[in-house]
């Protein structure tokens, strides 16, 4: 989600400060046909101006479930991104792979991704994304809100 964030054309006669919040959390599983494979957390960590431009900061967690054949999965991705009043991009992005013996990787990388995906959001001034399906190496798969942490939003 980090990612899809970093590509919407945002319409700037809506609030940018209404839509990424800093403090806002969003927790998603992950599900493989009706497996659920993994979780799924995003953390809005800053924001500030720069000019004409507004940066924003976020932290990604992924873990995959244990016990899952041909999947492991403990990353951190990090992001800025920058609002020039008409798009949302994303300017640095930092992968962290965690392995079993305690190794860091540091990589750039997609997660595998391939092809288009879908998604739904909330119909209010925070259009929080609620559930989207992309394609994946091998198929396809859902991340789905379980909950969510933002100032004013229920």
């Amino acid at each position: 989600m980090v990612l899809v964030l970093s590509i919407f054309k945002l319409n700037s006669g809506i609030a940018q400060s209404k839509v990424l919040q800093v403090g806002e959390e969003l927790n998603y599983s992950v599900n493989y046909g009706f497996i659920e494979i993994g979780k799924v957390n995003i953390k809005m960590t800053g924001h500030w101006q720069e000019g004409k431009n507004e940066i924003y900061t976020s932290v990604c967690t992924m873990r995959s479930n244990n016990g899952i054949p041909f999947v492991e999965l403990n990353s951190i991705f990090e992001t800025d991104m920058v609002y020039d009043g008409n798009e949302l991009y994303t300017v640095r992005f930092k992968a962290t792979e965690i392995k079993e013996d305690g190794q860091l990787i540091i990589e750039y990388k997609l997660f595998g991704l391939s092809g288009e995906f879908a998604g739904w959001f909330s119909d209010d001034e925070a259009r929080v994304p609620l559930k989207s399906q992309m394609n994946v190496i091998i198929g396809s798969v859902t991340l789905e809100l379980n909950s969510y942490k933002r100032s004013g939003w229920k």
